[in-house]
């Protein structure tokens, strides 16, 4: 098994470090990996109507549609997309998980692991259940729901009480405690690893921020930092 994982890569607008995604994502899909993740908060804003969503970002999921031809791509929603839907890619709203090495991998963006607010999980549920997409989402001002996202991604944060250490620690405590699995996440925006016998959880770091992304095989775990070739 050989997964590469991407993740907060917050796609809004063509930038350099959108350009510097699309290298890596095409570099990705020519090597043998088995899948790529990509593990939440993938798009700045994302809500599942037509209208809502910005030139870029139309280009994005068209990318990520053409891509999924060649490779298996997954992707995990964070809290900062509701609803996705990209033709190919599989999408799963909290988590996802297969077998590496012999040992279940859990990935999941972290946002509800590391929140201390009780109210989070429930309204994460709501806002990424089937009736919200279908039946709000199409009829909310883009004004009104970004509004919502970022309310929801500052409560995630307790808001803005924790910063990238403190939901990196909260990751790790949750991992200490939860021996079924090893992790994958994200949300901090900065890379973390360690390792519990054979179990390991590594976060992430922010693609915006680090141009990170890792690779996990049966036989090695990886952090990477992307130098357009």
């Amino acid at each position: 098994m050989k997964i590469a994982v991407v993740a907060d890569t917050h796609v809004k607008e063509k930038n350099n470090d959108y350009h510097l995604l699309i290298d890596l994502l095409e570099n990705l899909t020519k090597e043998d990996f088995d899948f790529i993740v990509l593990l939440g908060d993938i798009f700045e804003f994302y809500c599942d109507s037509e209208k809502k969503l910005s030139e870029s970002v139309s280009d994005f999921v068209n990318f990520l549609e053409r891509i999924s031809r060649d490779k298996k791509i997954v992707l995990i929603e964070g809290n900062h997309e509701f609803g996705v839907s990209i033709k190919g890619v599989k999408i799963e709203p909290f988590q996802w998980s297969v077998k590496i090495a012999g040992q279940k991998v859990i990935f999941t963006h972290g946002d509800v692991i590391a929140s201390l607010n009780p109210l989070f999980p429930p309204v994460r549920g709501l806002l990424h259940s089937e009736k919200f997409v279908n039946l709000l989402c199409p009829l909310l001002p883009s004004t009104l729901l970004w509004k919502v996202a970022m309310k929801i991604s500052s409560n995630s944060r307790n808001n803005g009480k924790i910063d990238s250490e403190e939901v990196n620690r909260r990751l790790k405590k949750f991992f200490l405690i939860h021996d079924e699995a090893s992790y994958v996440a994200a949300h901090s925006h900065r890379s973390f690893f360690v390792q519990n016998g054979k179990r390991f959880l590594i976060v992430v770091g922010a693609w915006y921020m680090e141009h990170n992304y890792a690779i996990i095989t049966d036989k090695r775990i990886e952090i990477k930092k992307w130098e357009k070739k």
